[in-house]
């Protein structure tokens, strides 16, 4: 019998088992940002909700957590049974005018420097390439070095810009692909916030 908090056993020996559920800790720890979470703990399961509020000059890269999580979005995750540790990385903005040809900061095959990248489709990162010059991975003229994608890949590049408003601004790139339909390859350039 069970009575409000309380368990009665009458007769044979009874095994009562139970799983306590109590909440975890939600630490922050912000990369030139200011973290916040929609609460302080919460118990394995809960969506958890996270908002950033940068320093100048810097924009958020992405949230980073010590242990591994399951993402609902960029912005919220689902409590574990464990403690979590949330930071972040920050992109520096990039003065005007700005140019990018892969030469600083990269190594060869290793995902690109200073980029922040999000895959939509395949297992594939952009990697930097100074001496791969098979399938049209030539370096443009100018440069020693450039940006790869694997063939069936999608992927956007990000890069934090100090713009100003009421100003005009032009953008050029150059891209190339290896094979001769050009509708085998698309490049878009967005400008958000």
């Amino acid at each position: 019998i069970i009575n409000t908090n309380q368990v009665v056993c009458f007769g044979e020996d009874i095994v009562i088992s139970a799983r306590l559920k109590y909440p975890h800790a939600i630490t922050l720890n912000g990369t030139h940002a200011t973290l916040t979470a929609d609460k302080a703990s919460a118990y394995i399961g809960d969506t958890v909700t996270l908002s950033s509020s940068m320093e100048n000059g810097y924009a958020l890269g992405r949230y980073t957590t010590d242990i591994n999580i399951t993402w609902v979005d960029a912005n919220s995750f689902i409590m574990p049974e464990a403690p979590v540790a949330v930071g972040n990385t920050a992109i520096a903005a990039k003065s005007l005018p700005y140019f990018e040809g892969f030469e600083d900061g990269n190594t060869q095959d290793a995902v690109i420097a200073d980029w922040l990248q999000q895959s939509d489709y395949g297992d594939a990162s952009r990697v930097a390439s100074s001496t791969k010059t098979d399938y049209n991975r030539t370096p443009y003229a100018g440069s020693s070095w450039n940006a790869t994608l694997k063939y069936y890949n999608t992927d956007w590049l990000f890069q934090a810009l100090a713009l100003e408003a009421g100003e005009n601004y032009v953008l050029s790139l150059y891209a190339r692909q290896d094979y001769e339909n050009t509708s085998s390859a698309n490049i878009t350039a967005a400008l958000g916030t």
